[in-house]
């Protein structure tokens, strides 16, 4: 597919009824305006953009609000129908010097949260995900307006290596490294027409090859956009299933040490004995 410029794929996303939402997402400030003159006026009143902008209020820090400025910041994504409690669970398995958020998804699943609603085959509402990643992109601006990060790394597991992976495709250049943990990424025709990515960022794929939450067409559209659009690194954990486990995650720390700058904290020297 020819790779569109923003205004051409806001200009279509407008037949979505999220073309506010797109351009906030890929540039906060200034496509919004293109936006703004590509909607009718009478659509104006029925698509509003602060209508459609989730406020993230619920997160999980690894560090006290004191010790976070100036870090590199990993943001983790939980899965569908968990919450943040699934990633903050494995704070202590990742690199010490990055600030770990684990932020909750904003859909109400029966009590638990999701980022979008999708059944096995992966379908799902568009405009869901895109109000979503609309949200997140607001919340991490906010945040590093306040802690002004070194840096601003993605982890994302089950459905939140969906939301991973678009927010990496709607803006390359704000994310240092990604990593996706047993999940997939959205076929969308949309998202496509600004691909091939202009930036490669390094990626880290995790999975069980006989994980059946994750059905084998979209493994197969996983594998083949990561190698177009990333400098992919990929590893099948056998037994694993559709879970988080012990030695991927220090493989992960490894990656993220390898590849975010600042991320390697050499350990404090041991005093001496005088024996």
């Amino acid at each position: 597919m020819e790779n569109l410029g923003v205004s051409e794929v806001v200009a279509s996303a407008v037949n979505l009824g999220v073309a506010a939402v797109v351009a906030s997402v890929v540039n906060p400030r200034k496509d919004l305006a293109r936006v703004n003159l590509a909607i009718a006026p009478g659509d104006r009143k029925a698509c509003p953009h602060d209508a459609r902008l989730i406020h993230m209020t619920t997160v999980a820090w690894s560090k006290p609000e004191a010790q976070r400025s100036g870090t590199p910041l990993l943001l983790m994504l939980h899965g569908y129908g968990t919450d943040e409690s699934r990633m903050s669970a494995h704070f202590d398995a990742l690199p010490a010097s990055f600030t770990c958020a684990a932020l909750r998804a904003p859909k109400d699943i029966s009590g638990d949260y999701g980022w979008f609603l999708l059944d096995y085959f992966l379908n799902n509402d568009f405009a869901d995900v895109i109000t979503a990643a609309s949200g997140v992109s607001a919340w991490l601006a906010g945040e590093q307006a306040k802690f002004n990060f070194s840096s601003v790394s993605l982890l994302g597991y089950s459905q939140g290596m969906a939301m991973a992976t678009t927010l990496l495709r709607l803006r390359p250049n704000a994310y240092t490294a990604v990593v996706g943990l047993s999940g997939f990424v959205l076929d969308n025709a949309l998202l496509a027409a600004m691909e091939p990515l202009a930036v490669r960022v390094p990626f880290y794929w995790a999975r069980d090859a006989a994980d059946l939450m994750i059905n084998p067409d979209a493994v197969r559209f996983t594998g083949g956009w990561l190698r177009q659009n990333t400098e992919l690194t990929s590893a099948l954990y056998r037994g694993m299933g559709h879970g988080i486990r012990a030695d991927e995650l220090a493989d992960v720390s490894s990656f993220l040490t390898v590849h975010v700058p600042g991320a390697f904290k050499p350990s404090a020297p041991r005093a001496q004995s005088n024996d």
